[in-house]
């Protein structure tokens, strides 16, 4: 793991769990993809405990915050949604030039397709971390079901 990592980066902190492998997860990085994402700053390894989900990210015990957006446009994106890991919109975007239109059904369509397509984004996310977390391994049975994916993965 360190020849992945640049010299100065804290493994322990990072990859030096309080609990036995077995017992809480375990992350699996056949082709040290997720370690090169580290080193261009990509992405980061964060090791706290999470204390709850808030409207733009996820509130850790540590007392810090993470982002945690995804945000889908409909119509050529003039109406945007974005929405958090819990499943709530914290945001939407209209284009000035829907708001002179005098079709309220268009953009109130249009704002509703924004929503279902960011909620099954954030979805299709969780299936895909899912999978890359166990490998490809089945998951129990229900836990496909909570996360969206087939019935009885």
């Amino acid at each position: 793991m360190r020849k992945q990592l640049k010299p100065d980066y804290d493994v322990a902190r990072d990859f030096t769990p309080r609990y036995n492998p077995w017992d809480q997860r375990l992350c699996l990085v056949p082709d040290g993809d997720l370690f090169k994402a580290i080193r261009d700053k990509r992405a980061s390894v964060v090791t706290s405990e999470i204390d709850h989900f808030t409207k733009s990210g996820i509130k850790l015990k540590d007392g810090s915050e993470l982002e945690a957006d995804i945000a889908f446009g409909a119509g050529a994106d003039l109406v945007t949604v974005e929405v958090n890991g819990a499943f709530e919109v914290v945001g939407c975007r209209i284009d000035d030039s829907l708001l002179k239109a005098d079709d309220r059904e268009m953009l109130e369509d249009l704002v509703v397709a924004a929503v279902n397509q960011a909620l099954a984004k954030v979805k299709e996310m969780q299936v895909d971390t899912m999978k890359s977390i166990t490998g490809g391994l089945p998951l129990p049975p229900g836990l496909g079901d909570l996360l969206g994916g087939e019935k009885g993965s």
